[in-house]
């Protein structure tokens, strides 16, 4: 080989060589300030996080809010409209029933809950209870009274003190509410038959009996053997049901139930009051105390 090709070639591989050093320093620098950016970004992603999830260690807030739609298929045009608040923080159960007649805004439409309900369905009375009490309705549940009947049926009743005898009968004769005063187990007949009864005082005395009465029942099951029951009582009525609660909803109810039954009796009726004039008009102390129980 001539001594000028072999110096050439020693040349070419110094070249290479450097060539190689340089592309993989590069290469490191690339990797190490490739690196740096996703961790800070990672960084910055968890600090953005942590705004809205808080401190991990601290419990979960359980604070729902749950409408109950009754409705009835008779021909009696029966409809309740109850609203149940969970709040494990205060470990209470806040119950009221809000007549259906009770005047509300939905955008351009003006009527009573029933007029809304007839209008929109479920999402739409939603929307009203939202607009007139200044509160988030979390979870809604359309309930005929077949499946109200069959869930008291299979919890075992509910005690009751009736303050009054509760007697009427219809046009044609026929007793649709026969129910005795005093302390007693009401079966899932006679509790519709309680709700079916269309002669108390007025709009807002008809809510407020037929919130103590769901009172009475969530006090006395407030227990953990009905925590237990909790999933099988959904399962058993939920295809006659129209809700959006999921499985996940019960489970998670469930699951936070033993805080209510610490409480011993956790529920409280909210009472309403107010004026009729073309519909049922809430009273301001109404409207305050339903915005405090359910905020």
């Amino acid at each position: 080989m001539a001594p000028g090709s072999y110096r050439q070639k020693r040349k070419s591989t110094k070249v290479t060589k450097a060539l190689l050093i340089t592309t993989w320093l590069l290469i490191v620098l690339l990797l190490g300030f490739g690196f740096l950016f996703i961790s800070k970004e990672i960084q910055k992603q968890s600090e953005d996080n942590s705004q809205f999830i808080g401190d991990p260690s601290a419990p979960s807030v359980y604070n729902k809010n749950a409408l109950v739609i009754l409705t009835d298929s008779t021909g009696q045009d029966l409809m309740k409209f109850i609203l149940i608040n969970f709040n494990d923080q205060q470990s209470k159960i806040s119950v009221a029933a809000l007549p259906d007649t009770m005047e509300t805004t939905v955008k351009y439409k003006n009527g009573s809950l029933r007029e809304q309900f007839e209008y929109g369905g479920p999402l739409q009375v939603r929307a009203a209870v939202e607009n007139a009490l200044s509160i988030s309705v979390d979870k809604h549940i359309v309930c005929p009274l077949g499946a109200l009947e069959q869930t008291v049926e299979n919890l075992g009743g509910v005690e009751y003190t009736l303050q009054e005898e509760l007697y009427y009968k219809d046009s044609s004769g026929a007793v649709l509410t026969d129910l005795k005063k005093g302390t007693q187990t009401l079966n899932g007949q006679q509790v519709v038959k309680f709700l079916r009864y269309p002669k108390w005082g007025d709009d807002a005395e008809s809510a407020n009996e037929c919130a103590k009465l769901f009172n009475a029942a969530i006090n006395q099951y407030a227990t953990e053997d009905t925590a237990k029951k909790i999933p099988q009582l959904f399962s058993d009525v939920v295809n006659q049901l129209n809700t959006d609660v999921s499985v996940m909803d019960i489970l998670e109810l469930q699951e936070k139930y033993s805080v209510f039954v610490n409480a011993k009796t956790p529920a409280k009726v909210i009472s309403v009051s107010g004026t009729k004039d073309r519909g049922f008009k809430a009273s301001e102390d109404t409207l305050k105390n339903l915005k405090e129980a359910f905020k």
